[in-house]
C-alpha cells in the first residue's frame, strides 16, 4: 500500500511539473506571436500612412504631369515636330500608378499575415487550454486517489489497533441514531466523520446535503 501511495504521489508530481512546462512554453509562444503582431501592426501603420499621404498628393501630382504633358505636346504640334507616345512626363505618371499599386499589395499582404498570426495565437490558446484542463483534471484525480488510499489506511489502523476504538465508534454512532436533536445530531456526525477520517470531498458533500435538507425540512442535519 505503501508502494501504490510513493508511485501515486511520484505520479501526481510529473504531472504538476508536465503542466507547468506547458504553461512556460504556451506564454513563451504567445510573446513570440505577439511580438510578430507588434512588428506587422507597425508596418501595416506605416504603410497606411503612406498611402494616406500619396493619396493626398496624387491629384496635385497627376495634375502637374498631364499638364506638363499637355504642354509638351502642344509646343511639338505647334513647330511643326513629330509627337513621341513615350516621354519622360509618360514614365513618371507610370511609375507614380505602379508605387501606389506596390504599396497597396505590401498592404494587402501584411493584413494576411496579421490575420494569419492571430489565428495561429488562437489555435494555440485552445489546443493549451484542452490539455492544461486535461493535466489539472489529472492532478486533481490522483489527489483525490492520493487522499482516499491515506484515509483508508488511517482508517484500517484505527479499526485493527483495539476494539476499543470500535467501541467508542458503536458508541457515538448509537447515541447519533438515539439523538432527537439536531444539533446533537450534527455534532455526532461530525465526531463520527472525523474518527473515520472522511475526505474533503466526502465532507463537502455531506454539506451540502444538509443544506438542502435544511431547506426541505428533511433529513437528519435539519435544524429546527
Amino acid at each position: 500500500l505503501n508502494e501504490l501511495e510513493c508511485e501515486l504521489e511520484k505520479q501526481r508530481e510529473r504531472t504538476q511539473r508536465f503542466l507547468s512546462e506547458k504553461d512556460r512554453e504556451f506564454e513563451a509562444m504567445k510573446k513570440q506571436l505577439e511580438r510578430s503582431t507588434t512588428i506587422i501592426d507597425n508596418k501595416i501603420s506605416h504603410s497606411i500612412s503612406d498611402i494616406q499621404q500619396t493619396d493626398e498628393s496624387s491629384p496635385t501630382i497627376i495634375n502637374e504631369l498631364f499638364s506638363q504633358n499637355h504642354n509638351h505636346h502642344h509646343s511639338s504640334s505647334t513647330i511643326g515636330g513629330p509627337m513621341s507616345p513615350i516621354n519622360p512626363d509618360n514614365n513618371n505618371l507610370l511609375y507614380f500608378i505602379q508605387e501606389q499599386q506596390l504599396r497597396e499589395q505590401e498592404l494587402t499582404s501584411l493584413r494576411k499575415q496579421r490575420h494569419e498570426l492571430e489565428s495561429t495565437i488562437r489555435d494555440l490558446h485552445n489546443k493549451y487550454s484542452f490539455e492544461i484542463n486535461q493535466l489539472q483534471a489529472t492532478i486533481e484525480k490522483l489527489n483525490d486517489d492520493l487522499e482516499h488510499m491515506k484515509l483508508s489506511t488511517q482508517r484500517n489502523d484505527l479499526l485493527t489497533k483495539n476494539e476499543h476504538n470500535i467501541d467508542y465508534i458503536k458508541n457515538v454512532f448509537y447515541h447519533y441514531l438515539l439523538a432527537n436533536d439536531t444539533q446533537v445530531k450534527h455534532t455526532m456526525a461530525n465526531a463520527l466523520m472525523t474518527i473515520l477520517h472522511f475526505s474533503t470531498k466526502e465532507k463537502a458533500k455531506i454539506e451540502s446535503q444538509k443544506q438542502t435538507n435544511s431547506l426541505t425540512s428533511g433529513g437528519w442535519f435539519n435544524y429546527k
